[in-house]
């Protein structure tokens, strides 16, 4: 009998329902990305759940956003935001027993779909993307990231969305593959409209999780888009203790960029997002702040969190010796890796992820910031500045 599983996924500061079902000796696990207005309980992504566990496909149909976050908009349209919620979703089904061996696939509809391209631009272990009457347009700068084999499927009378994925497919630099239904319309409501996407999508999903997988799913590694080679390799004993701990981790790769709003803008993602380390120093011991990189670290709150009186930010010369194997400005925010004290902003404890320089200007290294908490145990505290006319950094 085809009863899928209630199960609570953590992301962040929330938890989401879903409903899990594996079938015997799945081939893969497909994780539902629904769209604007919708939910787990979807009765046509419920129906298409129901026909790939018929064919031995695992399947996770979960909400992206809890009750009340529903009900905000602005949210309900935040391709980004939903695309973080899928990678969380992710990271559950690749720690969780009977499910952690798994290939993963994405099934988005509408702008469910930009957010799976999203989610899946930087990790080469997601096997297989299929878009039902997608909005693949949202997720246009990360497209050419993407290398999930990937099926956009959209009806022959939904003209606007087939020009759309048109213009999608040019952008697409994987395996991909572009079906229109002829006939269907946005929400494929005709008869036999969504038995051709069932049958589009258990074959493209059958198909591409007996591969064998791209990359490996532990640590992540994106090569930059110039092809050349990262100047200096994530720091060693970086890495060494992120797998000692046994963390899932990104390694990601960019353009050479100097400062933390550079770092974000190479790797499209937001300012928010990218963390950056402020060294502070009393005159006899060093401090290491982190914050969002469009922040200024305030002075007189971090004295006051601190109880320290006479705080000044430390220049690259003073504390270069620090952190060997760095480049200039590069460190990342594991002050316990080298016995400093660290005090991050609360704003980033708010992400579900986190985002630093690896020790060079071309790396950085995304985690769950749950992860990064657990390991660095920073003190935590509102640093940004608040109020005008206060020394900062």
């Amino acid at each position: 009998m085809d009863s899928p599983t209630p199960v609570r996924i953590p992301a962040g500061s929330v938890v989401l329902d879903g409903l899990l079902d594996v079938p015997a000796e799945a081939a893969g696990i497909v994780l539902f990305a629904h769209g604007s207005g919708s939910s787990r309980l979807s009765p046509r992504n419920a129906y298409v759940a129901r026909e790939l566990r018929r064919a031995g496909i695992g399947t996770l149909l979960f909400d992206l956003l809890t009750a009340e976050e529903s009900a905000d908009r602005a949210l309900v349209f935040d391709v980004d935001f939903l695309a973080r919620r899928l990678r969380a979703a992710t990271r559950w089904v690749r720690g969780r027993s009977g499910t952690e061996a798994l290939r993963v696939g994405y099934f988005g509809a509408s702008t469910g779909a930009a957010a799976a391209l999203i989610a899946a631009a930087d990790d080469a272990a997601v096997a297989a993307v299929v878009s039902r009457g997608g909005r693949p347009d949202l997720a246009a700068p990360l497209l050419p990231r993407v290398q999930a084999p990937t099926l956009l499927v959209v009806g022959g009378d939904d003209a606007p969305v087939i020009a759309l994925n048109e213009d999608a497919l040019r952008r697409l630099r994987c395996e991909k593959r572009l079906v229109v239904v002829p006939g269907a319309t946005h929400l494929f409501e005709e008869p036999g409209a969504l038995e051709e996407v069932v049958r589009l999508a258990t074959d493209w999903f059958r198909d591409h999780f007996r591969r064998p997988p791209r990359g490996e799913t532990h640590v992540r590694t994106v090569r930059p888009r110039t092809g050349r080679e990262p100047t200096m390799p994530i720091l060693t004993n970086l890495r060494e203790f992120l797998d000692a701990n046994r963390v899932t981790y990104e390694v990601r790769s960019h353009r050479t960029a100097f400062t933390a709003q550079e770092v974000a803008a190479a790797e499209h993602i937001p300012g928010r997002e990218m963390a950056k380390v402020v060294m502070v120093r009393d005159g006899r011991e060093y401090l290491m702040t982190v914050l969002p990189a469009p922040e200024h670290l305030d002075l007189e709150r971090l004295e006051k969190a601190t109880g320290r009186t006479g705080l000044r930010i430390a220049t690259e010369a003073q504390f270069a010796g620090l952190f060997p194997g760095c480049e200039p400005g590069a460190m990342p925010p594991f002050g316990n890796l080298y016995g400093l004290p660290v005090w991050v902003d609360e704003s980033l404890t708010r992400d579900d992820e986190i985002a630093f320089n690896a020790g060079n200007h071309e790396q950085t290294v995304h985690m769950r910031y749950a992860d990064f908490a657990r390991l660095v145990q920073p003190r935590v505290a509102a640093l940004r500045v608040g109020a005008p006319g206060r020394r900062t950094a």
